[in-house]
């Protein structure tokens, strides 16, 4: 009788939490977000790389095109025809070894990007959203070659890009 009791008490509070997790603003998956981007149509994202490494800003890009894809708000249109767009800075890239071995070589190297994001529009407020000095790390191991280990820079690189895409797509959509 009482393990019957403890059962029935444990699905209550089950089901107590997932009705609050639903009033916090947590989302189910599949679910959409619950405030709309103020009904804007966004235009892709204007990157200006502030470095000195080549890329960078196609390599953002291309993530903050595929996050908001997965979101389901495609970055199609042209800047001309859009009531806002995305801009981005990318301040500063560093690239500093963490680790060495015996003989003093890098064996691990730490990326670290420092970039500015904005949603730009062209309605009543001028910046809806933004967010300065987002800072993103990432480590990659030095490999046996220099053609491995500048493709485990170039996916180190591909995850600080996902990862700011992920920041960008959830402070605009949900407003964090």
């Amino acid at each position: 009788m009482m393990r019957k009791n403890l059962r029935g008490a444990y699905f209550v509070s089950v089901a107590i939490m997932i009705a609050s997790l639903g009033g916090c603003g947590y989302h189910f998956a599949g679910g959409r977000p619950s405030r709309e981007v103020g009904q804007y149509v966004l235009a892709g994202p204007i990157i200006e790389n502030h470095t000195r490494h080549p890329g960078l800003d196609l390599i953002l890009a291309e993530a903050i095109n595929h996050r908001f894809i997965l979101e389901g708000l495609p970055l199609l249109k042209p800047t001309g025809e859009t009531e806002a767009h995305i801009r981005c800075s990318i301040r500063s890239l560093d690239i500093k070894p963490i680790s060495f071995r015996r003989n003093l070589t890098a064996r691990e190297y730490r990326i670290t990007m420092i970039l500015d994001a904005a949603l730009e529009g062209r309605r009543e407020s001028p910046n809806p959203w933004s967010a300065k000095g987002i800072i993103l790390t990432r480590t990659y191991r030095v490999q046996s070659t220099i053609v491995a280990t500048e493709r485990e820079k170039k996916a180190a690189l591909e995850a600080i890009g996902f990862d700011a895409a992920l920041i960008i797509a959830d402070g605009i959509l949900r407003g964090f």
